[in-house]
């Protein structure tokens, strides 16, 4: 009879922990339907679990197609704040990858690019004059930063090749020895102020470029630039 009512009271604690274990399972099943259930519902499918950012989306575009915007070009428009996605816009193609494992994807307002060293938002005028150049593939190459803006509504971007420069007066890109001098005058706070031109070449095969406040000449051979203020 002992043997019995032990044998009994070990079946009864058997069957309590079976019915703790079933209770838990209920509770962890509820608590992740309440989760799903609560998550809004958008015209964006993203990919990723609830505990990190999505790597991927599909974004609308103005036409009502929608394109996979994924990846750290993803990340990059997420992290923009609420005027620079606006100043964006919606994308209007999927990714454009590059032979060397960058790429860049197209927005109405502008372009994020990305590659080795990063990825960057190129925006208005600035992204129309790389595209005009070649964009990625021309002699710009990559951005390096995203857009310096300047207090007067201008603004400034560097590329591996060179830099381009946008207020007023127009937009323009400062390249190679000129660039660099430029930049070590203080660029477009410094004394010389805006470009005016793009570069251009000289009778004795140099180049030039204008600025607010003088010329940048270079030719072949020169160390550096030579600087003339007006």
């Amino acid at each position: 009879m002992h043997s019995i009512t032990k044998r009994t009271a070990v079946l009864s604690a058997a069957t309590a922990a079976v019915a703790l274990i079933g209770a838990g399972c209920t509770h962890a099943t509820k608590g992740t339907a309440g989760q799903t259930a609560s998550s809004p519902t958008t015209s964006a499918v993203a990919t990723g679990t609830s505990a990190t950012a999505p790597t991927s989306t599909q974004i609308a575009g103005a036409n009502g197609t929608e394109y996979t915007v994924e990846g750290p070009i993803l990340a990059k428009y997420l992290s923009l704040d609420a005027a620079r996605r606006k100043a964006l816009g919606a994308p209007t193609g999927n990714e454009d990858k590059h032979p060397d494992g960058g790429g860049f994807q197209e927005f109405d307002g502008g372009a994020i690019c990305v590659h080795g060293t990063g990825a960057y938002v190129i925006l208005g005028k600035i992204r129309d004059k790389w595209n005009a150049l070649g964009g990625m593939d021309g002699k710009l190459g990559f951005p390096t930063g995203d857009e310096d803006t300047h207090p007067d509504g201008g603004g400034f971007q560097e590329f591996d090749g060179g830099a381009i420069c946008s207020h007023g007066a127009g937009t323009y890109v400062v390249w190679g020895q000129i660039r660099d001098k430029w930049n070590a005058l203080g660029g477009m706070d410094g004394k010389l102020g805006f470009p005016t031109s793009d570069e251009t070449d000289t009778p004795d095969g140099g180049k030039q470029a204008t600025f607010e406040h003088g010329t940048i000449t270079w030719k072949p051979g020169d160390a550096q630039a030579t600087v003339v203020y007006s």
